[in-house]
């Protein structure tokens, strides 16, 4: 766990203490970081935890793209079975659709995990307080 210091002058230049990974600090969009610096060490872990577990990885995105079940991997269920019916009905329509989505894999991954990640601090965030935690902690 690092942390990771903000450099002066810049917007989000708040007291943080983010125990949070750099290469996963480094993925999350600039308002996710700078609330979760100003939550406990035991919220971020919480975050870090659900996080891990409900990002997507660019590698697997590749991976499941070539069974055309990308879409699903981001939660996009709806997606993968139009991208399934159009592989029946024209090939050539789907076979032009998967070849598009492999350019624009990586930012799709990175909306999706973005999504999560204000997801899941939305949650933490409406999470009642914890009783031991005197207020303002």
């Amino acid at each position: 766990m690092n942390n990771v210091h903000p450099t002066p002058g810049h917007p989000s230049a708040v007291a943080s203490h983010l125990a949070v990974p750099d290469k996963i600090a480094a993925t999350l969009p600039e308002p996710v970081r700078d609330a979760l610096a100003l939550m406990s060490q035991d919220k971020q872990d919480e975050f870090l935890r659900a996080f891990r577990s409900q990002s997507a990885d660019l590698g697997l995105a590749y991976l499941t793209s070539l069974v055309y079940c990308h879409y699903g991997l981001l939660g996009r269920w709806t997606m993968t079975g139009w991208m399934w019916l159009s592989l029946f009905v024209a090939s050539a329509v789907g076979l032009v659709w998967w070849l598009i989505d492999l350019v624009r894999m990586p930012e799709m991954v990175r909306a999706h995990n973005h999504r999560v990640a204000a997801e899941i601090l939305g949650k933490l965030s409406i999470a009642p307080a914890d009783p031991a935690q005197p207020a303002g902690s």
